[in-house]
């Protein structure tokens, strides 16, 4: 009997050694090269999501640069805003510029100087008196000549820098520079007080009306433009009109307080050429008259 088993196994080894001539094994480490390849083409992927990242960084380049042109041209308006900020200052300056009282002088009754008026440059001579053996409310800085501050409605003879300018009642509310004022009737009566005491006249008197009556007596030599005293200086200027019309010029001095009545009349203080007395008076608030101010305390 064919015995099919011996055949089977003697085909079986025939095919086997038939097939070992075409075999070749796989080298070793291919797969992990396939996977290099694999792995390195997928890094290439990335290289263009790379290429996107600096397309952003560009963009964000860009942007920072716009940034950066929006903030410099930002620094440019706000360098100009600032500018424009500052310039008003400069207009704003004084009239006075730099100006300084440096020329002040010692005198028996007090200092003398000069200010200037901001609100024109105007220079004025003033006196301050000081009282040592008399009340504080001697102690007063007048100016040493009349205001000459141009004021809607106000006139002068033709020589302002001498007279000064001349106003009516309506004038007279805020015209002195910033730190003075118009003075009261005290203020004037105080001032002819102190001038007398300090020559040892009106000492033993304390009613007040006695008081006044008394500084207002024999008083003119110590003020008018011819007595360096008390540098006061008192020009006997006359009056004016809204017509610019003059009277009295050379015969009477008179300057506003701010003591009105009702009615049409207010206080002026008055010297004339013909009486050594100082008179505290009515008169009409239509007229033209000087001003001197007296500084605040």
């Amino acid at each position: 009997m064919y015995n099919y088993k011996y055949v089977f196994s003697a085909c079986l080894l025939a095919l086997l050694l038939s097939c070992s001539g075409n075999f070749e094994p796989i080298p070793s480490g291919s797969r992990a090269g396939a996977s290099s390849v694999e792995s390195s083409s997928s890094t290439e992927e990335p290289s263009s999501s790379s290429t996107e990242d600096e397309y952003e960084s560009s963009s964000s380049e860009e942007f920072s640069s716009s940034s950066t042109e929006e903030s410099s041209s930002s620094s440019v308006a706000s360098s100009d805003e600032s500018s424009s900020s500052i310039t008003p200052s400069s207009s704003s300056n004084s009239n006075c510029g730099d100006f300084t009282d440096n020329n002040q002088t010692l005198f028996l009754y007090g200092i003398k100087g000069k200010f200037c008026d901001e609100r024109d440059g105007i220079k004025y001579s003033y006196v301050s008196y000081k009282s040592d053996n008399q009340s504080n409310r001697y102690n007063q800085t007048w100016m040493a000549e009349n205001l000459n501050f141009e004021a809607n409605g106000s006139t002068c003879t033709g020589d302002c820098m001498l007279y000064g300018k001349y106003y009516d009642w309506s004038m007279t509310n805020n015209v002195c520079p910033y730190g003075w004022h118009l003075p009261t009737e005290e203020e004037w009566m105080n001032l002819m007080v102190y001038i007398k005491r300090s020559y040892g006249g009106c000492l033993n008197i304390s009613n007040i009306s006695e008081l006044y009556d008394c500084a207002s007596k024999d008083i003119k030599q110590y003020l008018i433009n011819n007595s360096n005293n008390f540098h006061f200086y008192a020009l006997l200027g006359g009056l004016g009109n809204s017509y610019n019309s003059f009277s009295e010029v050379g015969h009477s001095g008179n300057w506003w307080s701010n003591a009105e009545v009702k009615g049409p009349k207010a206080y002026i203080f008055r010297i004339t050429a013909n009486n050594n007395n100082v008179e505290v008076l009515l008169d009409d608030k239509n007229k033209f008259f000087n001003i001197r101010c007296v500084k605040d305390i």
